[in-house]
């Protein structure tokens, strides 16, 4: 189930736009359903897309479920699928700025990672966001934690963890118990490289704080990595408008955790955005811009423009410092060449006999030396008759299960990746 705090902010609706306990209602309901299909992840997906059908015209209690699905969806490592789902409200700009464009048809290119890297030569705080059916924004920011790593920076803090999961740092590996979005096996990887660099990962949600979520995450995490250590350089990851420096979710004079964050330390945190610039699930609904410069210039690699005096290009300046731009997909093997982190994951090819049943499976890869309680570090669906497509792994040995929508195991074996 999705925790109360986050899945209001998903749906991101003012408080004036939705009912709470309507929301608590069919969340409820829609998890209890969720619940009776089994607990596997291909089970709770099959359950999801019958409930799609099922709830279509059932206003709010279908937008609990399109947002369950667009999370499990990703679980699953079906992408398109998560696309699908969250595209089913799109919020499609009218116009762009004049101004705007001109900026960046005068920027240059810049690799993300290097550029984001020197920007934060001299920064504490370099806030990341994301969307959270979008496992590519994740992907880079495994990326960007190495390279971050190596100019000093000594925390990770990220939106989803639970602070009830105190064994985190010490086990080195996330569980069902870390957090909400941690089920995802490309979230849980970076918290998981996150510790295996020597970060502090640090969780910083705020639930029923007297000022609101937003001071609430400021807050903690102040009190927890910049406040606990006098050394501390701190990255965060957050979902969508919480980086924003100016600006909140209850109108004027409101602020989101990033604001509170600058006014409490006084410090000009480095923001990068990557959930506008992004593909979705048609190019109908993509940023303009986006689609201009993807389909005019191309892209191979997540890329930021600068100008020439080396100003990087927003496109809402003063709001966020950086906006980022993500290539489209590309399938290899199957999967997405973003998953391939620039050559920290590569293919492994499921053997022919894999599959000993003719439904649908779902296959994970499991670090060996973590124990069963922990999130994969892929998994995948397969459905009957189709062509398997690629686990993609970093180095390390792995035991691959392959199991059914009732949780059964079919088959397993271990392998080591060179």
């Amino acid at each position: 189930m999705i925790a109360l705090p986050l899945l209001i902010g998903a749906l991101a609706l003012a408080p004036q736009d939705f009912d709470l306990a309507e929301i608590n209602r069919n969340s409820r309901e829609i998890s209890a359903r969720l619940k009776e299909g089994g607990a596997s992840t291909l089970a709770r997906m099959e359950t999801l897309r019958a409930l799609d059908v099922e709830y279509a015209d059932k206003g709010m209690a279908h937008q609990v479920v399109e947002l369950h699905a667009m999370q499990v969806a990703a679980e699953l490592g079906n992408y398109v699928e998560a696309h699908a789902f969250g595209d089913r409200s799109p919020n499609i700009p009218l116009a762009v700025p004049e101004e705007l464009n001109e900026k960046l048809e005068a920027s240059q290119p810049v690799d993300a990672v290097a550029g984001i890297a020197a920007l934060a030569e001299d920064e504490l705080l370099v806030l990341i966001n994301e969307a959270h059916h979008v496992p590519q924004h994740r992907a880079f920011t495994i990326e960007l934690l190495h390279a971050l790593r190596k100019k000093g920076f000594t925390h990770f803090a990220a939106e989803t963890l639970l602070a009830t999961d105190n064994g985190l740092n010490d086990r080195g590996y996330p569980t069902q118990a870390t957090g909400t979005y941690t089920s995802e096996p490309v979230y849980a990887d970076l918290v998981r490289i996150a510790l295996a660099l020597g970060y502090e990962v640090v969780p910083y949600e705020a639930v029923n704080f007297p000022g609101g979520r937003e001071l609430g995450q400021a807050t903690n995490l102040l009190k927890r990595t910049l406040e606990a250590s006098e050394d501390a350089r701190v990255v965060v990851l957050a979902g969508y408008d919480h980086i924003n420096e100016k600006g909140g979710f209850g109108g004027p004079g409101t602020l989101c955790m990033a604001g509170h964050l600058k006014e409490m330390t006084g410090l000009d945190p480095l923001t990068i955005d990557q959930t506008l610039m992004t593909e979705h699930s048609t190019r109908a609904i993509e940023h303009p811009l986006y689609r201009k410069r993807v389909d005019e210039v191309g892209l191979e690699r997540a890329t930021i423009f600068q100008s020439e005096s080396g100003e990087p290009w927003s496109a809402e300046p003063g709001v966020r410092d950086v906006t980022l731009f993500h290539p489209r997909s590309v399938l290899q093997d199957g999967r997405p060449s973003w998953l391939r982190m620039g050559g920290l994951r590569k293919a492994y090819t499921l053997p022919a006999d894999f599959r000993k049943s003719e439904g649908a499976v779902q296959v994970e890869a499991r670090l060996s030396s973590e124990s069963a309680e922990a999130i994969p570090v892929d998994r995948i669906e397969v459905r009957a008759a189709q062509k398997p497509p690629a686990l993609l792994l970093g180095q390390g040995k792995y035991v691959i299960e392959v199991k059914n929508a009732k949780d059964e195991l079919l088959s397993s074996w271990n392998i080591e990746v060179p």
